[in-house]
């Protein structure tokens, strides 16, 4: 076999797992939603106009529209899956110490890399491929352009070759699936969201300043070519004449862009192949000597890094300040970080500056508008990380076989869930003193915005709090990190906001029928982005409420709904411990008082 053996134990060993199958249910349950919905649409609106039959312009209008929204869903699932799927590969091969395995066999660094980025390709492409008896529906309605049908697959084709790709390349330098999950993840956040925020800032002080430099040029042309890698603004800008101008579809920036991917693709199925031996063989070989220089290191940072004392709550200690129970992000992850800190500082002062002193005509609704979107931003990326993090806890306990050892302990269930979920939001500690920051400056343009620091911490307390034990729940089921991750993910999406994408389309429909607005806003308590920057909308409406009374009750609603959903989750953590771990309490309690 051209791909060598691994290739085709990848596909088996996939086959036999019933979340792929549960995944494929879901994807295709959502296509037919999207299609239930364009068709609900249009008979909603032939039924107002009055008309008795749809034309034959409306019919292929109405395909379009669905394809479109077809197109979207494709995309944004694989960006979401696709990394899943992938990073796995290695790291998970390295977790369990099986790669000497692989290594100790004739088989090449090409068939082990190789052969894992395919399988776990094909397997992405069989989620793709789910849609297409769906999209035979169509025919009836005289089916889809062939320009719009190869322009989106070409661009799902590509884009899930590159986030394969990429993942596996990660995957080699990652010594845990878990932190090979949090590298990539923050990867792409740089990749997708940084580029566009950077370009619109440079355009609107370009076009402030009123004259051409050189360096926000040359700045721009970059942040244009990254742009021009990015499916999500490359498919918006095909499809942006298709409504405008019948079918038109923009082939080349998608051809541009398949080009560029599959050649970074290549490049990194080939640094991978390259790099898969002598990276694990590199860490597992460090010696004494090297071991010994990274702890002075460590030793001397000591100086710079407030670490308590090991008191009675060693769990606690062990949870919050232990090197093991730390999220190892590498050089890729770090740098990540360090981007996204950057610019959410340099943008915070440049707002915050310009605002104060009424710079380029920005006033202080300005800097509260960015608030806005910063909260939403970094608050949701930040919850998800917790999410991700939590999802992991105990799982990681499982795969360094301490897990069987910490439960030999007299500590309870109780005190081991509460030191886990303590120690995860207290990983979380810079990132909350960066809102803090942008927050609290916001109180030097109205000093009555001090009221809403405690609104904005209670919000985003509840959410860590709510998504931290919704981790530890899938960690204590799961017997991997990934699936627990995957698991975690999934429920805290759909839960904290992905439900819109479903209840806007109903709503959408509705709205020909007069559904009412109250209940149309009482649907965003659960999400938690909303949730996060309501208090700044309020405060931006000069603390009156009336006429949007029906949004204070929806914020008010959804800070209920997360407080008692924290104490039943909880409570649950909390009694069922004993359960779901193994661990039989009452007999080894009265073992324990027949030797006394």
């Amino acid at each position: 076999m051209l791909l060598g053996p691994i290739f085709q134990v990848e596909l088996v060993a996939a086959a036999r797992q019933g979340r792929q199958y549960l995944v494929r249910v879901i994807y295709a349950l959502i296509i037919l939603f999207v299609l239930w919905v364009s068709y609900s649409s249009m008979s909603q609106m032939q039924r107002i106009s009055g008309g008795d039959a749809p034309s034959i312009s409306e019919v292929a209008q109405m395909a379009t529209t669905f394809f479109v929204a077809f197109s979207w869903v494709q995309l944004l699932g694989i960006i979401a899956i696709a990394p899943a799927m992938a990073v796995g590969t290695i790291a998970t091969e390295r977790e369990r110490r099986t790669i000497e395995y692989l290594f100790a066999t004739d088989l090449s660094n090409f068939e082990i890399v190789v052969g894992k980025t395919f399988a776990r390709l094909l397997i992405v492409g069989q989620l793709v491929l789910v849609s297409l008896p769906i999209l035979f529906i169509f025919r009836l309605l005289g089916g889809i352009p062939a320009n719009l049908l190869a322009g989106s697959f070409i661009s799902a084709a590509s884009t899930a070759l590159f986030l394969t790709a990429l993942s596996v390349c990660v995957s080699v330098w990652s010594p845990r699936s878990r932190d090979a999950v949090m590298r990539v993840y923050r990867l792409l956040a740089v990749l997708l969201i940084v580029p566009g925020i950077l370009s619109a800032m440079l355009l609107m002080v370009q076009v402030q300043l009123q004259q051409r430099s050189a360096v926000i040029e040359g700045l721009q042309a970059g942040l244009t070519f990254v742009l021009s890698l990015n499916p999500v603004v490359v498919l918006g800008q095909s499809m942006r004449s298709v409504f405008a101008a019948g079918v038109a579809f923009d082939f080349e920036p998608v051809l541009k862009m398949a080009a560029w991917q599959v050649g970074f693709s290549v490049a990194l199925i080939a640094l991978a192949t390259h790099a898969v031996r002598r990276v694990h063989l590199r860490d597992a070989g460090r010696g004494d000597a090297k071991q010994q220089r990274k702890l002075e290191r460590r030793r001397g940072m000591e100086t710079f890094r407030w670490r308590p004392e090991l008191s009675e709550n060693g769990m606690l200690w062990k949870e919050a300040f232990a090197p093991s129970a730390k999220t190892k992000l590498g050089v890729l992850g770090s740098f990540a970080n360090a981007i996204i800190v950057v610019i959410a500082l340099g943008l915070t002062a440049y707002f915050f500056i310009c605002a104060k002193f009424e710079i380029l005509d920005f006033n202080p609704e300005a800097y509260y508008i960015f608030m806005a979107m910063t909260t939403g931003l970094l608050g949701t990326g930040l919850l998800l990380t917790l999410a991700g993090r939590s999802a992991g806890l105990v799982t990681l306990e499982k795969e360094r076989d301490c897990w069987i050892s910490l439960l030999s302990t007299p500590l309870t269930g109780a005190e081991i869930m509460r030191a886990k979920l303590l120690g995860n939001l207290y990983s979380a500690r810079w990132g909350f003193a960066l809102l803090m920051v942008v927050w609290a400056l916001a109180a030097t343009f109205d000093v009555r915005f001090l009221l809403m620091l405690p609104l904005l911490a209670l919000s985003f307390t509840l959410a860590a709090l709510f998504v931290s034990q919704v981790g530890l729940h899938y960690s204590l089921v799961s017997s991997t990190s990934l699936r627990a991750m995957g698991y975690t993910l999934a429920t805290v999406f759909f839960v904290g906001g992905g439900y819109l994408f479903c209840c806007c389309s109903v709503a959408a429909v509705g709205a020909h029928n007069g559904m009412d607005d109250e209940a149309a806003a009482i649907g965003m308590a659960p999400c938690i982005p909303y949730l996060l920057v309501a208090p700044v909308i309020y405060f931006m409406e000069d603390m009156n409420l009336r006429g949007e009374s029906e949004f204070a009750v929806a914020y008010i609603a959804g800070i209920i709904f997360y407080a008692f959903a924290n104490l039943l989750l909880a409570s649950d953590l909390a009694h069922s411990f004993d359960r779901r771990a193994g661990r039989t309490v009452e007999r080894s309690e009265a073992a324990l008082g027949g030797l006394a």
